[in-house]
């Protein structure tokens, strides 16, 4: 799937560490384009994805 180039930044920012990882659950939660351009399955991957834990920061083996 080939996202809008906007949600890509976002995306590869996450992972290079440029945008925390807490910052992008917000934006996660508040973006509604999200729900619309992702799968339902994607979407409630991303949605309840435990964003607080240690796996969860870039780099490790949970993100």
């Amino acid at each position: 799937m080939k996202l809008p180039p906007d949600i890509n930044k976002i995306f590869l920012d996450t992972i290079s560490g440029d945008i925390p990882v807490l910052e992008f659950e917000r934006w996660v939660y508040s973006n509604k384009q999200l729900e619309t351009i992702l799968s339902a399955e994607d979407y409630l991957d991303l949605i309840s994805y435990g964003y607080k834990s240690n796996d969860s920061k870039p780099g490790c083996s949970g993100f």
